[in-house]
């Protein structure tokens, strides 16, 4: 996967239960759609949303994401969002 430099775009948020982005790869051209969303359920509890979806400009890139890259993508974001969790869940309760 390698580095690479993206740019971001705040497409939409309401303070403290959403957040969206649009991510341009600006080596390869991909188009990222990342959202947030938080809902309190109960007092103590809540429900964390992540939906990340993305477009690829050429076939090579669409083969090489169905071989190799969607597997490792989604780890590294299952692996985001449980630091995400556990930073959460160390917050103190206002």
């Amino acid at each position: 996967m390698g580095k690479n430099r993206v740019s971001w775009e705040v497409i939409s948020r309401s303070e403290g239960n959403h957040w969206r982005v649009l991510g341009t790869n600006l080596d390869n051209d991909v188009r990222i759609d990342l959202t947030y969303r938080v809902k309190n359920t109960s007092p103590n509890t809540s429900e964390f949303e992540h939906t990340l979806s993305y477009t690829m400009p050429d076939f090579r890139l669409v083969l090489a994401n169905v071989l190799h890259f969607k597997a490792a993508i989604e780890q590294k974001s299952e692996q985001a969002l449980q630091r995400l969790k556990t930073a959460a869940e160390q917050l103190p309760i206002i």
